[in-house]
Formats: structure tokens, sequence, C-alpha cells
């Protein structure tokens, strides 16, 4: 981040693709409550 400005403009960039992934390691019953539920807002939250 430090050299952003330093650098070529990005020119891939696809305006509407969502192709970021997150993974987490889910290690407990809480964690896995969690995240089903999260999973459920998202799915009511975005179209």
């Amino acid at each position: 981040m430090q050299d952003l400005d330093n650098r070529p403009p990005f020119k891939e960039y696809a305006d509407g693709n969502f192709n970021t992934s997150f993974r987490y390691e889910l290690t407990d019953k809480t964690g896995k409550k969690v995240a089903s539920a999260g999973l459920k807002d998202q799915d009511i939250c975005v179209p």
C-alpha cells in the first residue's frame, strides 16, 4: 500500500464481478453457529 500511488493503474478490474473469497477455520460449535447465521442473513440481505 505504501507505493500504491507509484504503481500503474490496474486494468483488469471488472465492475460487478464478485470474485473475492474468504476462508476461515471453524474450530468450535459457537463459530459454526455464528457462520451459519451470517450466511442465512446474507441470503436475505444480498439479492
